[in-house]
Protein backbone atom coordinates (compact mmCIF):
# COMPACT_ATOMS: atom_id res chain seq x y z
CA UNK A 1 0.00 0.00 0.00
CA UNK A 2 1.39 3.45 -1.31
CA UNK A 3 1.16 6.93 -0.13
CA UNK A 4 -1.44 8.49 -0.91
CA UNK A 5 -0.96 10.82 -4.07
CA UNK A 6 -3.29 14.03 -2.92
CA UNK A 7 -4.37 16.10 -0.01
CA UNK A 8 -8.43 14.63 -0.43
CA UNK A 9 -6.55 10.84 -0.56
CA UNK A 10 -5.92 8.31 2.62
CA UNK A 11 -4.77 5.25 3.34
CA UNK A 12 -8.03 3.96 4.63
CA UNK A 13 -9.39 0.83 3.22
CA UNK A 14 -13.06 0.13 3.47
CA UNK A 15 -14.14 -3.41 1.76
CA UNK A 16 -18.07 -2.79 2.35
CA UNK A 17 -19.53 -5.16 4.82
CA UNK A 18 -16.29 -6.82 5.98
CA UNK A 19 -14.15 -4.50 7.48
CA UNK A 20 -12.47 -0.84 7.46
CA UNK A 21 -9.24 0.23 8.48
CA UNK A 22 -9.45 3.93 8.77
CA UNK A 23 -5.42 5.87 10.07
CA UNK A 24 -5.94 8.65 12.01
CA UNK A 25 -5.17 10.57 8.96
CA UNK A 26 -7.83 9.41 7.32
CA UNK A 27 -10.82 10.43 10.42
CA UNK A 28 -13.07 12.63 9.50
CA UNK A 29 -14.31 14.94 12.13
CA UNK A 30 -18.25 15.09 12.58
CA UNK A 31 -20.90 16.98 14.09
CA UNK A 32 -22.85 14.32 16.50
CA UNK A 33 -26.24 16.68 17.97
CA UNK A 34 -26.02 16.00 22.14
CA UNK A 35 -22.64 15.81 21.88
CA UNK A 36 -20.89 19.31 22.85
CA UNK A 37 -16.92 20.57 22.87
CA UNK A 38 -15.55 17.02 21.30
CA UNK A 39 -14.01 15.84 18.52
CA UNK A 40 -15.87 12.72 16.99
CA UNK A 41 -15.20 10.86 14.34
CA UNK A 42 -17.27 7.73 13.05
CA UNK A 43 -15.44 4.70 12.30
CA UNK A 44 -18.03 2.29 11.80
CA UNK A 45 -21.90 2.51 10.84
CA UNK A 46 -24.65 0.77 8.45
CA UNK A 47 -23.45 2.98 5.54
CA UNK A 48 -20.20 1.12 5.89
CA UNK A 49 -22.10 -2.38 5.94
CA UNK A 50 -21.83 -2.52 9.89
CA UNK A 51 -24.72 -3.59 12.07
CA UNK A 52 -24.59 -0.71 14.66
CA UNK A 53 -22.21 2.33 15.03
CA UNK A 54 -18.89 3.22 16.24
CA UNK A 55 -17.02 6.32 17.37
CA UNK A 56 -14.06 7.58 18.44
CA UNK A 57 -14.22 11.09 20.24
CA UNK A 58 -12.16 13.23 21.80
CA UNK A 59 -13.45 15.23 24.74
CA UNK A 60 -12.22 19.03 25.79
CA UNK A 61 -10.30 19.09 29.01
CA UNK A 62 -13.77 20.57 31.63
CA UNK A 63 -15.59 21.25 28.94
CA UNK A 64 -16.41 18.06 26.43
CA UNK A 65 -19.43 16.22 27.44
CA UNK A 66 -22.90 14.85 26.43
CA UNK A 67 -25.96 17.71 26.51
CA UNK A 68 -28.65 14.87 26.14
CA UNK A 69 -28.10 11.22 26.67
CA UNK A 70 -26.20 9.37 23.92
CA UNK A 71 -28.14 6.76 22.29
CA UNK A 72 -31.64 7.10 24.02
CA UNK A 73 -33.47 6.07 21.22
CA UNK A 74 -36.22 3.50 22.43
CA UNK A 75 -34.35 -0.15 21.24
CA UNK A 76 -31.06 1.18 21.34
CA UNK A 77 -28.57 0.02 23.60
CA UNK A 78 -25.00 1.71 24.21
CA UNK A 79 -21.86 1.37 25.18
CA UNK A 80 -19.23 3.87 26.67
CA UNK A 81 -15.32 2.85 27.36
CA UNK A 82 -12.71 5.08 28.22
CA UNK A 83 -9.44 5.28 26.31
CA UNK A 84 -7.87 7.89 28.88
CA UNK A 85 -8.61 11.29 30.35
CA UNK A 86 -11.04 10.85 33.52
CA UNK A 87 -14.62 12.46 33.89
CA UNK A 88 -17.66 11.14 34.87
CA UNK A 89 -20.51 8.50 33.42
CA UNK A 90 -23.78 8.36 34.11
CA UNK A 91 -26.84 6.40 32.98
CA UNK A 92 -30.54 7.08 34.64
CA UNK A 93 -29.93 7.76 37.86
CA UNK A 94 -26.68 6.03 38.63
CA UNK A 95 -23.39 7.81 38.26
CA UNK A 96 -19.39 6.80 38.10
CA UNK A 97 -16.11 8.25 38.15
CA UNK A 98 -14.50 7.73 34.33
CA UNK A 99 -11.10 6.52 33.79
CA UNK A 100 -9.07 4.66 31.56
CA UNK A 101 -10.43 0.99 31.37
CA UNK A 102 -13.77 2.02 32.97
CA UNK A 103 -16.76 1.29 30.51
CA UNK A 104 -20.21 1.39 31.20
CA UNK A 105 -23.23 -0.46 29.04
CA UNK A 106 -27.02 1.17 29.04
CA UNK A 107 -30.15 -0.90 28.32
CA UNK A 108 -32.61 -0.07 25.29
CA UNK A 109 -33.74 3.29 25.58
CA UNK A 110 -31.67 4.57 28.26
CA UNK A 111 -28.63 6.18 27.17
CA UNK A 112 -25.34 7.37 28.52
CA UNK A 113 -24.15 10.94 29.98
CA UNK A 114 -20.69 11.75 29.92
CA UNK A 115 -18.36 14.88 30.92
CA UNK A 116 -14.94 15.58 31.11
CA UNK A 117 -14.18 16.79 34.01
CA UNK A 118 -10.17 16.32 33.71
CA UNK A 119 -7.79 18.85 32.73
CA UNK A 120 -6.51 16.89 30.16
CA UNK A 121 -8.74 15.60 26.82
CA UNK A 122 -10.44 12.45 27.72
CA UNK A 123 -10.13 10.16 25.01
CA UNK A 124 -13.68 7.74 24.24
CA UNK A 125 -15.16 4.68 22.05
CA UNK A 126 -18.88 5.37 22.21
CA UNK A 127 -21.11 2.26 20.37
CA UNK A 128 -24.79 1.99 19.78
CA UNK A 129 -27.22 -0.45 18.07
CA UNK A 130 -30.30 -1.79 17.98
CA UNK A 131 -31.29 -4.43 20.93
CA UNK A 132 -31.92 -7.77 20.18
CA UNK A 133 -33.57 -9.57 22.81
CA UNK A 134 -32.67 -12.52 24.44
CA UNK A 135 -35.57 -15.16 25.92
CA UNK A 136 -35.29 -14.80 29.41
CA UNK A 137 -32.74 -11.78 29.68
CA UNK A 138 -33.65 -8.98 31.14
CA UNK A 139 -30.86 -6.08 30.31
CA UNK A 140 -29.32 -3.83 33.55
CA UNK A 141 -27.06 -1.10 33.73
CA UNK A 142 -23.35 -2.34 34.23
CA UNK A 143 -20.20 -0.35 34.76
CA UNK A 144 -17.10 -2.15 34.90
CA UNK A 145 -12.96 -1.79 34.62
CA UNK A 146 -11.28 -3.79 31.94
CA UNK A 147 -8.08 -2.80 33.93
CA UNK A 148 -9.09 -4.28 36.93
CA UNK A 149 -9.86 -8.12 35.73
Amino acid sequence: MGYPNDILSTRAIIKHGNYALIPPTGLVNNVIPGIENCTVSIVASPKLGAGFVQYIATAAPKAGRSSAPFAADEGIEAFIYCLSGCGEVSISERHESLSEGVYAYAPPGMGISFSNTGSEPMRLILYKQRYTPLEGYTPRIIFGNALKM
